[in-house]
């Protein structure tokens, strides 16, 4: 067997892996969504600026980033780091094998200067109850 040639074992290993490196994903432009299943939870390794941040690693069923579609199938990680997604997790603890969808509501900004991030989340099968949306100053889903 030549040296490129990969053996179907390792064609297998690697199409049915359990692991795979998420990229970061970040809402930009408002609209901008990640949906899909949770494969990973957990805590980013503390450093000098902070005690370790809260993600998820979710596997794309639709997505959008910066007004372009995700390939479902990719692996995106969610850094639950601003107090609104962070409250999200805490309320509505998504674990792996749940469904969830997070949509960018855009910034919102403040007479002083001041401004945070607003975001739409949920985790499928809770009810409207329990739908974070957080800091959008929102009572009801969007979708609802």
């Amino acid at each position: 067997m030549a040296m490129s040639e990969r053996a179907p074992w390792i064609e297998h290993a690697l199409n049915g892996r359990s692991y795979r490196a998420a990229s970061p994903w970040k809402g930009t432009v408002p609209g901008d969504i990640l949906a899909g299943t949770v494969v990973v939870r957990s805590v980013s390794r503390p450093s000098r600026f902070d005690d370790g941040q809260p993600y998820l690693d979710v596997k794309v069923e639709f997505g959008v980033m910066g007004g372009e579609e995700l390939t479902p199938g990719t692996w995106y990680r969610l850094y639950c780091k601003h107090a609104v997604l962070s409250s999200w997790v805490d309320r509505d603890e998504p674990v792996v094998g749940d469904r969830v969808a997070v949509e960018y509501l855009g910034r919102e900004a403040f007479n002083d200067g001041t401004s945070r991030l607003l975001y739409a989340a949920g985790v499928d099968g809770k009810t409207s109850d329990s739908i974070a949306l957080a800091g959008a100053g929102i009572e009801t889903a969007p979708w609802e």
